[in-house]
């Protein structure tokens, strides 16, 4: 009897330590999977951080070149200078786009701040038969709409009588002063088509003005 459960005894210890055994070998393997898997996981996270890095820089640089060439556009136009109270912008004069009339030696310049709500247009006419002294306002036509800005101030300065003209007409010099609402600016900005009459002047806007207006109004906060 005593031998009977002493086998028996024996049968358990050894049937238990085998299937600790097999337990710790499914263990060992699982344990081994899961390594493997961590490592390929630690690989990919790696191979993701680099092609993160690689995209960082490429916007970086996509960034940086859209930069450089929206300074090179605006050189193109306009200066602007930071100042305290807001950003200065002064686009370079332009040829006024006159399509009728006798237009000598006029240009069109603006000029305006951040923080202004006006935009003040400035137009010369040098050695003009007096184009502009009968203007009251600036009549624009924009995308078939009537827009009349008025006149801010006019000057004329008289040429001797005859200077520069061979049939002995009177000549000024003309400069007339426009302000330009932030809203207006903006209808300009956004036309396809521009024209209008400046006195006896009538006037047609080219692609280098909508450039240069869509750009004054970019630098200004414009929308």
């Amino acid at each position: 009897m005593k031998r009977s459960l002493l086998l028996v005894f024996v049968l358990c210890l050894t049937t238990g330590t085998l299937v600790h055994a097999d337990e710790l070998a499914d263990l060992r393997a699982e344990n081994a999977r899961l390594k493997a898997e961590n490592a390929q996981l630690k690989q990919r996270i790696g191979q993701l951080e680099q092609h993160n890095q690689q995209i960082q820089v490429q916007v970086q640089q996509a960034q940086a070149q859209a930069r450089q060439a929206q300074d090179q556009k605006l050189a193109h136009y306009l200066t602007a200078t930071i100042t305290g109270g807001g950003k200065s912008v002064t686009t370079f004069p332009r040829p006024l786009p006159v399509t009728r009339g006798k237009a000598r030696h006029t240009s069109y310049q603006f000029t305006g701040t951040t923080n202004d709500s006006t935009v003040t247009l400035t137009i010369t006419a040098g050695m003009s038969p007096g184009m502009f002294r009968t203007a009251k306002a600036l009549e624009l036509v924009v995308d078939g709409k009537s827009m009349d800005i008025a006149i801010a101030d006019y000057n004329s300065k008289r040429r001797r009588s005859g200077a520069g003209s061979r049939t002995g007409t009177t000549l000024y010099d003309e400069t007339v002063t426009i302000n330009l609402t932030r809203e207006q600016l903006a209808q300009l900005a956004q036309a396809d088509q521009i024209t209008g009459n400046l006195g006896v002047a009538e006037l047609g806007l080219g692609r280098e003005d909508y450039n240069l207006l869509t750009v004054l109004a970019e630098s200004l906060n414009i929308k």
